[in-house]
């Protein structure tokens, strides 16, 4: 058992290594491509095309400038590197981010399933994943897990599984529906080798980020398994 789930962390770390490193190619290249107009222009543009897909008027939302591009869905703010950036990885990094605000905010329901998500996986992310990666070093192989700490892995690893599956179900298919939503305004509004790339690079950054949520899975799935096994063996 040890051997197989070994094999398939491997397997699926070159998987999201590959997946990665062509990512970041993709990342590169994107950034040599330049185009007439700055990223910040067309994230106003989809916005204010895209305004009556929105369940209510969001009168809220922050732009703001950060280090990452990113959307936060419980504080409502699309971060983006530069606003003056005019590389073709600024705008499809940019209306990703615009995707997300869209779709996570066409429905009430929408809203308030994906901020319970992000809650649920941040605890995931802050609190759970560490524990497990703690284990490793704390775990006594020659005596085995106590009783407090196997009883605690126990319960995390049910949290951590329900948390893997909204990762999985929600966030993956919030991936998709934000690229979607890009993709749709760059082949309306941009020539077709920008379409061309776009689908590709937002392709591969769904690889990205499945094989390493995927990796993230196994590995927590075989540090339980060590855990269980000293503690029922020893």
């Amino acid at each position: 058992m040890s051997k197989v789930l070994l094999i398939i962390i491997i397997l699926i770390f070159i998987l999201t290594v590959i997946s990665d490193i062509v990512a970041r190619i993709y990342i590169y290249r994107g950034k040599k491509m330049t185009l007439s107009t700055d990223s910040y222009s067309a994230l106003m543009k989809i916005l204010n095309l895209k305004q009556a897909d929105l369940a209510t008027e969001q009168t809220d939302l922050q732009i703001i400038e950060a280090k990452n591009y990113y959307y936060h869905p419980l504080k409502n703010i699309i971060a983006i590197n530069d606003f003056t950036s005019t590389t073709v990885h600024a705008h499809l990094a940019t209306l990703h981010e615009a995707g997300h605000y869209l779709s996570i905010n066409s429905s009430e329901k929408s809203k308030q399933r994906f901020r319970l998500s992000t809650l649920v996986i941040a605890f995931n992310r802050l609190i759970v994943i560490p524990f497990f990666v703690l284990c490793v070093f704390l775990l006594d192989y020659e005596k085995g897990p106590s009783t407090l700490l196997f009883s605690i892995a126990t319960i995390f690893i049910v949290y951590f599984t329900y948390a893997t599956i909204l990762r999985f179900y929600y966030g993956l298919s919030e991936e998709q529906h934000a690229s979607r939503i890009g993709l749709n305004y760059i082949e309306k509004n941009y020539d077709q080798d920008v379409f061309k790339f776009a689908r590709v690079s937002y392709r591969l950054f769904y690889l990205q980020y499945f094989f390493f949520t995927l990796l993230i899975a196994v590995a927590i799935a075989f540090i339980y398994w060590l855990i269980f096994f000293f503690y029922v063996n020893l």
